[in-house]
């Protein structure tokens, strides 16, 4: 039997997390199920102690819960559980694979009950691998491997990745080629399947599983309106304390090349709570990087052809977002 999901995707701070949360309880009503699963696919939103500063949005009924049967504890109203957000430390490990085993332990829970699963988040690769069977996302890091990469320059990293599976470096976009973190990923792959003799080009596309209807539904917003709502946000985050978890942060590790370090937000609060910065330059800093993130995203996305677009400057959006959803799934 085919089964359904749907995945709301879009650039930061157009709403994607209000209308999962919306569209999974109305999905629940609609098949005569009690409850419904959001899935957050953001690689941030998962770690403790950052949940305002990523915007990790959990709403104040929602209270923290467990079942043995699932590898990670979520967040549960009674109605709604929502999973991959808040669930493990900043100086622990996650990558897509974790991110498969959180949400493939959810689909399974869900299918067994009938209950409808919505994937929501900015990070365009969960989504995209959610349903496919790369050998090359169960690649383990390489201690060894990360151990001499720490100390190379991104060229020199490049360079290296040249001499082991130039394809996959001439196949890597601008932000990758100049992302450390991704070329040392990179080079962990390459040498994986090198030393088992399956070298081959690298790609950001996957092939679904053939019982499986994966529905993408896209929020826009002009630019303007878009630059507006961030800056707003990046004010919001720290009125609520986005910066007393920077310093949490800050005070928690020196190893400022873990992985939530690079969360949006942090070099810029850290910078001010060392003297860096003043406030109006810290915020403008931010909001900069966050709306340059979002452009980033948009362009990504735009690339992709199978997704139903919703502007949500327009007065209707959730409404026929919804109406969309209801069809795809057979009903009138």
């Amino acid at each position: 039997m085919e089964q359904t999901y749907f995945s709301v995707v879009g650039p930061t701070a157009v709403g994607k997390t209000s209308l999962a949360l919306l569209l999974a309880a109305e999905l629940a009503k609609m098949v005569g199920s009690k409850r419904a699963h959001v899935i957050s696919a953001d690689s941030r939103q998962v770690y403790r102690g950052l949940e305002t500063l990523t915007g990790a949005d959990i709403p104040q009924e929602f209270n923290p819960a467990a079942d043995e049967r699932l590898p990670y504890a979520f967040f549960d109203d009674g109605k709604i559980l929502l999973h991959g957000i808040s669930i493990i430390e900043p100086d622990e490990e996650w990558s897509v694979a974790h991110f498969k085993e959180l949400a493939g332990a959810v689909i399974s829970l869900a299918r067994e009950k009938n209950e409808p699963v919505v994937i929501v988040g900015g990070t365009g690769l969960y989504h995209r691998h959610l349903f496919s069977d790369d050998e090359e996302l169960i690649i383990p890091p390489d201690s060894v491997l990360r151990e001499k990469a720490e100390k190379l320059s991104a060229a020199e990293l490049r360079d290296w990745l040249s001499q082991v599976d130039n394809d996959r470096l001439a196949a890597m976009n601008e932000s990758d080629r100049n992302n450390p973190r991704r070329l040392v990923r990179s080079l962990e792959i390459a040498h994986s399947l090198q030393s088992r003799g399956q070298m081959k080009k690298s790609t950001s596309q996957s092939t679904p599983r053939d019982n499986i209807k994966h529905i993408y539904i896209g929020l826009k917003l002009s630019a303007e309106d878009l630059k507006e709502k961030i800056a707003d946000r990046v004010l919001q985050r720290v009125a609520h304390g986005a910066e007393d978890e920077v310093a949490e942060l800050l005070s928690r590790s020196e190893n400022r090349k873990l992985p939530a370090f690079s969360t949006l937000g942090v070099r810029e609060l850290a910078a001010h709570l060392e003297g860096e910065l003043e406030t109006t330059a810290c915020l403008q800093l931010w909001s900069r990087r966050e709306f340059s993130y979002a452009k980033r995203q948009i362009t990504w996305w735009k690339k992709q052809q199978d997704i139903t677009w919703f502007d949500v400057g327009t007065s209707d959006w959730q409404t026929q977002a919804l109406k969309f959803a209801k069809i795809q799934i057979g009903l009138p």
